[in-house]
């Protein structure tokens, strides 16, 4: 329900208050900057990578490697700590203001994954993507502007990074995340990989669509 009304609160303010509307433009624009400032940093395949995992399972640290240093990486940690400086998503962990971060988070994503698409930029998604309809939303949107789309599921390391993240971490970990992930399965991508962030091994995972 304080998901829903997070959901709704946002959306509420974002058609009603231009003050509000401002703030949030602002932070689409200042992500937004290097897609078109400096598109010739990028690969130009269309590839769509869609990081999912929960918080500290290791898929920010997987794409500061190659082969993603020549992807645009659009980071939720990023969308993130710009949306904390606007006072309105100040909010305790479950909190409908929480919430509401989320449903700005989602909708900056969409916004700037669009941008990269309509581009050709070989694009990244460093988020937690833990809901299954979230996940067919952008995959489709990727599909139809002709990207190849793979899934790589960063898990089994998260227990062990969540100590040296801290209490925030951990809070939004066991009271949100632990609940709600719908994990991902290798039919909805292109293609699909598992990530182990203990041991760094990638595996492929095929999918069962693809002969």
């Amino acid at each position: 329900m304080k998901r829903y009304a997070g959901f709704l609160l946002f959306h509420l303010y974002l058609n009603f208050s231009l003050h509000f509307k401002y703030a949030i433009d602002r932070v689409i624009n200042n992500l937004g900057s290097l897609i078109h400032s400096s598109p010739t940093l990028y690969s130009l395949e269309k590839i769509f990578y869609m990081m999912v995992g929960y918080v500290c399972s290791g898929k920010s640290r997987l794409v500061q490697d190659p082969p993603f240093d020549k992807c645009l990486i659009i980071s939720e940690n990023e969308i993130h700590d710009a949306l904390d400086k606007i006072p309105f998503f100040n909010g305790a962990v479950g909190s409908i203001r929480f919430f509401a971060r989320e449903a700005a988070t989602c909708y900056i994503s969409k916004l700037l994954l669009v941008r990269a698409f309509r581009l050709g930029i070989t694009t990244v998604n460093d988020a937690c993507n833990l809901r299954y309809a979230w996940r067919r939303k952008i995959l489709k949107l990727a599909k139809l502007l002709g990207y190849e789309t793979r899934i790589i599921y960063a898990h089994d390391g998260e227990a062990h990074f969540l100590k040296q993240a801290g209490p925030h971490a951990e809070k939004v970990y066991w009271e949100i995340q632990a609940r709600h992930l719908e994990a991902p399965e290798p039919w909805e991508a292109d293609s699909f990989a598992d990530y182990n962030s203990l041991t760094g091994i990638i595996k492929e995972r095929k999918n069962p669509a693809v002969a």
